[in-house]
């Protein structure tokens, strides 16, 4: 029903907004305020003012060049390593549960339509993102002495993007190391502040959060189990078990599989309601009585949903503890349901900082999605592909080489033209195949 509303609620907000364009498009005053209808009630509005603006942050031309060589850099080593990620994601669909298969609209960074980016940190990052990518692009546009027609904003009740319109001929006709400038110049802010706001989440604000207890979170407790006997409650901390101390997961399943169904043990809690720790006793019962596998007769079973808040805040301090598959832990925290965090999720822990919680997780959801939104707009750019940025630089890279071949420009032109359009059309079947793949050879 939540879902419903949340639906009707949405479909009421753009129904109102489309008459309101559709009644100020009739009576031109969109067209005299520069704003011009770009597909259905999204708008373009465009402006020449802000070309003095870039003009002014170009000048300091010897810093913009040595920062543009370092997105060029960025974006060379992204572009290996999306389209890397890519490969291997195409490689992973046969393992993918047919009912789990991705759906169009989760390929889509767009807070309200993406399912797993909440609409307010979404809406600020996505604003951040678009507006420094092409706020970067038209100062190297002005930095290579190219000509910037317009900037403007794309509207769709709320600012949805930005852009800067440098001129395109210009931009075909400088030399290559201007455009791979202009070009890499926004994925490559983008993956700068992704990492920047990355640092003030780690090293300023997570470290703030201390666990309440070690020992295992509890995210749920089933229902009519051994567990929903005792005072036990989502968000308490489990310490011991049978009197042995259960720091993490593995010794939680140790100490577990030490006992046998029928046998009545003591617990010790730590809960969040009563902020103190607690000792029950608890019968256990056999595991296989809920799950009716083979695999689980005789084994003890008490009923929680068991969670490692300790590593959790561990991943979080240090994303790349575990090098790049704890970094890939830390990118999919929001699939798992574990961002954005919230004062509820938070009472595994104690706040040390100046904020009160509430403005602490705002603050810390805030910079974890800054950093996310920054590095999946910069990472999709630098896909090999036109019309993303990173395409220029790959078309230019094939015409370099075949340079050194004795190839005539006629025919180098058409295999360059070529070989792009086959790149395109594999790097859309790959992401296409992420959405189809899993319902037609998924587990």
């Amino acid at each position: 029903m939540a879902d419903l509303n949340s639906i009707l609620i949405a479909v009421i907000v753009i129904s109102i907004y489309s008459i309101i364009v559709f009644i100020l498009w009739k009576y031109k005053w969109l067209e005299k305020h520069n704003f011009t209808p770009w597909a259905g009630p999204i708008l373009m509005w465009k402006t020449t003012r802000g070309r003095e603006f870039l003009d002014k942050l170009a000048k300091q031309r010897r810093f913009w060049k040595w920062y543009a060589n370092i997105c060029i850099v960025i974006s060379l080593v992204s572009m290996v390593f999306i389209t890397a990620l890519l490969v291997w994601s195409v490689s992973k669909v046969t393992l993918i549960p047919k009912d789990k298969a991705p759906t169009p609209e989760m390929l889509l960074g767009i807070p309200g339509i993406n399912p797993f980016i909440p609409v307010f940190y979404g809406i600020i990052a996505l604003v951040i993102a678009i507006v420094f990518h092409e706020l970067s692009h038209g100062v190297l546009s002005r930095v290579a002495n190219l000509h910037v027609k317009s900037m403007g904003l794309l509207l769709f009740i709320f600012p949805i993007g930005a852009f800067v319109e440098p001129d395109e001929e210009q931009l075909l006709k400088t030399t290559r190391i201007k455009r791979a400038r202009v070009v890499a110049a926004g994925p490559g802010t983008n993956i700068i502040i992704a990492f920047i706001a990355l640092a003030v989440f780690s090293l300023l604000l997570a470290p703030a959060i201390e666990p309440n207890a070690e020992g295992v979170g509890i995210l749920g407790v089933d229902e009519k189990t051994p567990a929903s006997r005792t005072t036990l409650q989502p968000y308490d901390i489990l310490i011991t078990l049978n009197h042995t101390p259960v720091r993490n997961y593995e010794e939680f399943k140790s100490a577990l599989n030490n006992t046998k169904p029928g046998q009545t043990v003591e617990i010790s809690f730590y809960s969040k309601n009563r902020n103190t720790v607690v000792h029950e006793n608890i019968t256990l019962e056999d595991r296989y009585n809920y799950t009716h596998l083979e695999e689980d007769r005789n084994k003890a079973y008490m009923g929680i949903v068991p969670f490692n808040h300790r590593g959790f805040r561990d991943l979080l301090v240090n994303p790349f503890s575990n090098g790049i598959s704890g970094f890939l832990s830390f990118l999919s925290l929001p699939f798992l349901g574990l961002s954005p965090m919230d004062e509820n999720f938070g009472s595994f822990y104690t706040i040390n900082s100046p904020l009160p919680a509430p403005a602490f997780y705002i603050m810390l959801n805030i910079f974890y999605w800054i950093f996310w939104i920054n590095l999946m707009v910069g990472l999709t750019n630098t896909l090999p592909t036109l019309p993303l940025d990173a395409g220029y630089m790959t078309r230019d890279g094939i015409e370099i080489v075949l340079q050194h071949t004795k190839m005539k420009k006629e025919r180098r032109e058409k295999v360059v033209k070529a070989l792009m359009l086959l790149i395109g059309l594999l790097i859309l079947f790959m992401i296409l195949f992420q959405i189809i793949g899993p319902r037609i050879f998924g587990a």
